[in-house]
């Protein structure tokens, strides 16, 4: 009887503990914003050591800078309930991209619902908001577009694709046809990341409601041709180039798609192509290649620093250039260094961005430039760049 009721004891021990564990962890709160002052906190009672990482957050820290070498994070420290924090001053209020090294384990935030997934490995959100004035990217109160996220088949690479597609305020409701902006991501997103971390959708229902920007349908394809698993032969556009595959892709089936399955006018002068590093690479790309397609360009942080030479068409009639486009913009990050090479001197998307503006400027290439500064290539610049000198600037 005494070894039985001493089973019970340590089972019922051993369940109110684990009980414990739960509660305590489900306590946490993940992060705190106050006067600039952003905490995180973890609850890892049996970890011996516990970083703060993430390339996204470490860059606005100051830690790391595009084109160095990977940060290993911050330490926490732990206090005598289990719970490791860290406090960062001077954070301003966007949202951040981070995850834990628990004991060399890369760990999601377990107190945190928000998680955004990416091409690579997911990440939690702090999504720090301003209390006092509602910032630019925020969910306002006006009426909001729609976001579908779609399945459609390529024929071109012979594989199902995603796509996710905005539709403005009222377009249920009413037989107008919609101008086009093709937004396109960067090498490490996806075709949801302009709307989960670009808020891309608060932005623009945001400055349509302010009449700041005139309507359009917004389309959001997936960047990478080959898929998440490198599926696609290469065989069938006649070569490895990856933003030929993704011209073909964007020209011959995304477009026509979207034209047929949304009200969306087909003409050059309402459609529109823009995106962030790769995705800004293959706006280049395509974009400078088909002016019977587009009448506006935006590149945010990428550049071709022989854009003379890889864009030889374009630049062969700068007249033409100008009379088909009505707006090539190009924004980029002061520190933006994507792409360095350490051996030397001047590398990376800043100073190929610059190389690109100068040759458009030799060539008499009507163009808008901006360069942030202080900035680096984090979605602050891509989502100011769109909010600030893209949308508001299309259909005039």
């Amino acid at each position: 009887m005494t070894k039985l009721f001493g089973i019970l004891f340590a089972t019922l021990l051993c369940l109110f503990t684990k009980g414990q564990s739960r509660l305590n962890q489900n306590a946490v709160i993940s992060y705190k914003y106050n006067n600039k002052q952003l905490q995180f906190n973890i609850y890892a009672p049996l970890a011996k050591d516990v970083k703060l990482a993430g390339w996204d957050i470490m860059s606005y820290t100051g830690n790391t800078r595009s084109g160095d070498k990977p940060f290993p994070g911050i330490p926490l420290q732990k206090d005598s309930s289990g719970i490791w924090s860290l406090t960062l001053p001077n954070m301003e209020a966007q949202p951040y991209q981070y995850f834990f090294w628990v004991d060399g384990v890369r760990t999601l935030d377990p107190s945190n619902k928000e998680v955004l997934e990416t091409y690579q490995q997911p990440f939690s959100i702090a999504e720090v908001k301003q209390k006092t004035e509602q910032a630019f990217w925020q969910m306002g109160n006006v009426p909001h577009g729609t976001v579908h996220y779609l399945t459609y088949y390529s024929p071109v690479l012979k594989m199902d694709r995603p796509l996710v597609v905005y539709t403005p305020p009222g377009y249920e409701n009413s037989n107008q046809q919609f101008p086009v902006l093709y937004l396109l991501h960067g090498a490490g997103e996806i075709s949801s990341s302009w709307v989960k971390a670009g808020k891309a959708n608060n932005i623009a229902d945001n400055l349509f409601a302010t009449g700041k920007a005139k309507p359009c349908i917004i389309v959001m394809p997936f960047g990478h041709p080959d898929g998440y698993s490198g599926r696609a032969d290469s065989s069938l556009l006649g070569g490895t180039n990856r933003f030929s595959w993704m011209e073909k892709e964007l020209l011959d089936v995304i477009i026509p798609y979207t034209e047929k399955a949304f009200r969306a006018k087909s003409d050059k002068w309402n459609r529109a192509i823009a995106g962030l590093s790769m995705g800004g690479a293959q706006t280049t790309y395509i974009g400078l290649r088909h002016l019977e397609t587009f009448s506006y360009v935006g590149v945010f942080s990428a550049g071709d620093k022989d854009i003379a030479t890889s864009q030889a068409g374009f630049f062969s009639n700068s007249a033409e250039a100008n009379k088909q486009l009505k707006l090539l913009f190009v924004g980029v990050g002061e520190w933006d260094r994507v792409g360095n090479n350490p051996a030397q001197k001047e590398s990376g998307i800043i100073y190929n961005a610059q190389a690109m503006i100068k040759a458009f400027e030799t060539a008499g290439i009507k163009h808008r430039f901006r360069l942030l500064p202080k900035t680096d290539h984090t979605w602050y610049a891509w989502r100011t760049f769109l909010n600030d000198d893209f949308l508001p600037a299309l259909w005039k």
